[in-house]
């Protein structure tokens, strides 16, 4: 729950004392009453329909039919359905009557709790504001003045950080929606964000050029404990491990060591120091990290470390030929298992597993071997290189421990994206073009996308539903959208077409250039209709879709030179801002794709 949640329903229970209450039945005509349970306390996000079942909560002993009606409040009842959209933040008491067939009644009373359904962080000038989606409505976080304000994170629980630059120094601040909140020290010292960890408490770098400490602050209750300090170091780039540990770099003048902090016991303790310089590159599930180091030989080497089990060589079973060589963190796996590569120009790739220390190759041959992507359910897809110029794709299946091709062509084979099934979007380039093809990875088999002599042909997105969007040059220039569903593709746009972000309804939003400037339209993913959104002498800029259909955009409106932010939703246009500054969207917080 956020803490706007937390906000809003204490007040509720602030006011009224109880969150939903059933009313004494009114007998009016013999024969039996209906007898309301209590009605929770609903949740609605803002702009968002919500539909509440009232027979759910009505005990008719008798099976007779009951008659809804409002008694006060917003909203509707349709064949017992409570139905209301609510535009604005917080709370609303509704009273609802139910009639039996006798005539007899009973009323019950309800709370909803309208939230930000659609949250975008906007920034106007050196200020920040949230953006609600839902109603329509931009709120101020903090105005800025003439010290810029950076959006730094949003936490789990919907609480932002954000940064003010500049005066005696930065500072670091915390915005729940209903207050900000100052993090750190504020005489002249800079206070910067470092990371947080999953039930939101932050920590925080503080100090000055020529040292820092490590804090963690707790938003709960507003306490703040010191990590890490020394004189004249740097205790910066903290990496939470589960279930209570943080590891840190330690060090001044280019060398860092490896520290940690079991929180809130005692002090802090070294993991790793040597004479190089160590970074860390991530954390495992199993609550050990993974850094960079150097080797005896000065080669790059990567480390592990876990409190309590001790220090291990990523890749320390294989060969001293390959230990001597770099090594070079990739990723890790959804298991915690780490990909890496090893060599100089011509490079092999390995997985290694923590649990028993072992390494297992993906690709370790003369040909130069490299990483392009790993999906979902940990397939590797990495590239080969036998000869310069001639590149071939494979999947790498750990489970099986076996190589699949992508494809087999004369030309190179290049990784373009990833469906959300795993499948591969590739490219081949040949001397004739560059032609799209689809992997199936259930099937092992391969679909031509686009092909067609003198063209080339390059995948720019992916939308949520797998729909692809590529482009084609050569003799003629479009914007085309490929189903994989059907494996057909239609052309959305032409040479003056680009690809602006996905849209609402399957579809996605498209620039369109016209005497110098940029329209902005939308490709419904519906109809396979282009509809124009914004047409005028300037640049229209996309800001944000929300998945209630509303797609934000920035544009100059004269006599103004500064952007403000519009809002296109059912085809109807709002202005959102008409403010000083410009307007632009920072991030989406809550129903973006």
């Amino acid at each position: 729950m956020s803490n706007i949640e937390r906000f809003v329903i204490l007040s509720v229970a602030l006011i009224i004392g109880v969150v939903g209450c059933s009313k004494m039945p009114s007998t009016t005509t013999e024969g039996p009453t209906p007898s309301l349970n209590e009605i929770p306390l609903q949740e609605a996000g803002t702009g968002i329909e919500l539909r509440m079942d009232l027979s759910e909560y009505a005990d008719n002993t008798e099976e007779q039919i009951l008659t809804w009606e409002i008694l006060s409040g917003p909203g509707s009842i349709d064949s017992g359905t409570y139905v209301s959209t609510f535009y604005e933040v917080g709370s609303v008491e509704i009273t609802v009557r139910a009639t039996n067939e006798s005539g007899n009644t009973a009323d019950a009373d309800f709370v909803v709790v309208a939230l930000h359904g659609h949250m975008a962080i906007v920034q106007n000038g050196n200020g920040l504001e949230v953006l609600d989606a839902g109603s329509g409505i931009v709120y101020p976080i903090d105005i800025g003045g003439n010290l810029p304000l950076v959006y730094r994170e949003i936490l789990p629980d919907g609480s932002l950080i954000y940064e003010k630059m500049g005066g005696s120094g930065i500072d670091l601040f915390h915005y729940d929606h209903t207050e900000s909140r100052q993090i750190g020290d504020t005489a002249g010292l800079n206070t910067v964000y470092d990371n947080h960890t999953p039930d939101g408490r932050i920590f925080f770098e503080q100090g000055s050029a020529a040292e820092t400490s490590l804090n963690l602050w707790d938003p709960e209750t507003d306490e703040t404990t010191r990590v890490a300090w020394r004189p004249a170091m740097h205790n910066r780039n903290a990496f939470f491990a589960p279930p209570d540990i943080v590891y840190f770099e330690y060090g001044n003048n280019g060398q860092a060591d490896v520290h940690f902090w079991q929180i809130g016991v005692g002090e802090s303790a070294t993991a790793y120091s040597s004479g190089h310089s160590e970074e860390i590159k991530t954390v495992l599930p199993d609550g050990g990290v993974i850094f960079a180091t150097k080797g005896l030989l000065d080669e790059d080497e990567l480390l592990y470390y876990r409190k309590g089990r001790g220090l291990f060589t990523v890749g320390g079973d294989l060969p001293a030929s390959v230990q001597d060589q770099d090594i070079n963190y990739v990723t890790i796996s959804s298991q915690g298992l780490v990909v890496f590569e090893s060599g100089g120009a011509s490079k092999d790739l390995w997985i290694w597993n923590p649990l028993g220390l072992t390494t297992n190759a993906i690709a370790a041959t003369s040909a130069d071997e490299r990483f392009s992507t790993i999906s979902s359910d940990d397939l590797i897809t990495y590239s080969t290189t036998p000869v310069a110029g001639n590149s071939d794709l494979k999947i790498y299946n750990y489970s099986t421990s076996t190589s699949t091709d992508i494809g087999v062509n004369n030309g190179s084979e290049v990784f373009e994206l990833l469906l959300s099934d795993s499948d591969v979007i590739y490219a081949v380039e040949t001397t004739a073009g560059r032609s799209l093809h689809r992997f199936d990875v259930a099937s092992n088999t391969n679909e031509t996308i686009a092909d067609f002599a003198s063209e080339s042909y390059t995948a720019t997105a992916a939308l949520s539903n797998d729909r692809l969007i590529y482009t084609r040059t050569g003799t003629s220039t479009a914007l085309f959208t490929w189903n994989p569903a059907t494996g057909t593709s239609v052309q959305a746009g032409g040479s003056n077409a680009s690809y602006a972000g996905q849209g609402p309804n399957g579809g996605f939003l498209m620039y369109l250039a016209a005497f110098g400037q940029t329209d902005l339209a939308l490709w419904d993913g519906t109809t396979g209709q282009v509809t124009t959104i914004t047409q005028t002498p300037q640049d229209e800029t996309l800001e944000a879709v929300f998945d209630n259909g509303a797609v934000i955009y920035s544009v100059v409106v004269p006599p103004k030179t500064s952007t403000d932010l519009f809002q296109w939703q059912d085809t109807m246009t709002t202005r959102l801002t008409n403010g000083n500054a410009s307007y632009s969207v920072v991030s989406v917080l809550r129903g973006n794709y």
